[in-house]
């Protein structure tokens, strides 16, 4: 192809026609070989989508249900229906399968689809995620989660849509095909609807971990942001946390060694207080303060951590004495301010007296 347009690039240089004149000669040519470079590449383009595979071609193949891999017999069928009701329905199979646009049968194997070649911000977020550093070899894993694991392979759906499998009534199912244990503590703890009496929404696993940037646990950017995601739900408790010593420590440089909420009521087995197996009943409660305060005993747990002066219906004690408090030291105030107002007036003309008698004894 290169030869070719070097000689037809000649021959037009030296052909020079009447219409050409000498000052414009070199211009002219330029230009007519531009609007053949232009007709070419256009050229070209067509025939490579015209020789491309297409949808039918592939499915010529894999919609047949039978159809499984020779080397481990996994099935490689693809439901028409479901790929066509996607949200890639309206993209050719190749533009993910590059390498099975090929004349020939192709290969068994097939390169591992790239989605950052069009979903490139939220890759960047996931190769920094603990599930993208286990991709690249980061963090030492054989198992990782990708895209497909999460969205599906051809039935990708919007998250709002609900057969999609990252739809919030799918996320915890999702998930749980690697975090199995995790899945079953989260199925009987209160945030599981069939447990709790509760008919507002429940958190699932991204409301916490969020969706693509998943950071491990221990970061210092994941504690520090613990009490704020649980506000999101929790936001009388989150506010007599933030009043606490914890709460109060947790804000200060390196606070995020201070305990958060779910070191006192755990991450994915949270259960009521009265519930024997909860982290904060009778004995477990012990073993949990223990955690951090080695000498914990049964009466240091009756230590109320959430407990407010402005809940009169959970701490009558603490509503009493504290506008019993306040109201004993605002009428002392109160009424020495009077007294000192009232006195102030007498004070001046006594003073004034004073002074008018020296005045009238000095000689």
């Amino acid at each position: 192809m290169y030869l070719f347009l070097n000689k037809f690039d000649k021959l037009v240089k030296r052909s020079n026609p009447r219409w050409l004149s000498k000052k414009n000669n070199q211009k002219k040519s330029s230009i007519i070989l531009n609007f053949f470079y232009l007709f070419l590449l256009v050229f070209l383009i067509n025939s490579q989508n015209a020789l491309s595979m297409s949808n039918e071609d592939c499915l010529d193949c894999h919609s047949d249900e039978d159809l499984t891999r020779e080397s481990d017999d996994s099935s490689v069928y693809v439901n028409s229906d479901i790929l066509a009701r996607s949200v890639h329905g309206d993209e050719e199979c190749v533009s993910c399968h590059q390498d099975a646009d090929t004349e020939d049968d192709h290969s068994e194997k097939l390169t591992k689809v790239n989605c950052a070649e069009c979903h490139d911000d939220v890759a960047a977020l996931y190769q920094k995620s603990i599930h993208g550093k286990g991709v690249v070899g980061e963090n030492g894993l054989d198992v990782y989660a990708t895209c497909a694991n999460c969205h599906s392979s051809h039935q990708i759906l919007p998250a709002s849509d609900p057969d999609s499998s990252v739809n919030r009534n799918h996320v915890a199912e999702a998930c749980g095909k690697c975090h199995v244990g995790v899945a079953g503590k989260l199925k009987q703890s209160i945030h599981n609807p069939p447990v709790s009496a509760e008919k507002s929404r429940f958190p699932v696993c991204t409301d916490c971990h969020s969706s693509h940037g998943v950071t491990k646990i221990s970061t210092v950017y994941f504690r520090k942001q613990e009490a704020s995601e649980c506000e999101l739900c929790h936001q009388e408790r989150a506010e007599t946390y933030n009043e606490s010593y914890h709460g109060r420590a947790s804000m200060l440089a390196g606070g995020e060694r201070a305990a958060t909420c779910g070191d006192c009521h755990g991450s994915h087995n949270i259960l009521v207080v009265n519930d024997p197996g909860s982290t904060l009943a009778g004995e477990n409660a012990v073993a949990t303060c223990k955690k951090c305060h080695l000498h914990a005993n049964l009466s240091f747990t009756t230590y109320r951590t959430h407990a407010t002066h402005g809940d009169k219906k959970r701490n009558p004690d603490m509503y009493y004495t504290f506008w019993g408090m306040t109201i004993l030291l605002l009428s002392t105030f109160g009424l020495f301010g009077v007294h000192t107002l009232l006195w102030f007036p007498r004070s001046f003309k006594e003073r004034m007296k004073m002074i008018k008698a020296r005045r009238e004894h000095q000689p």
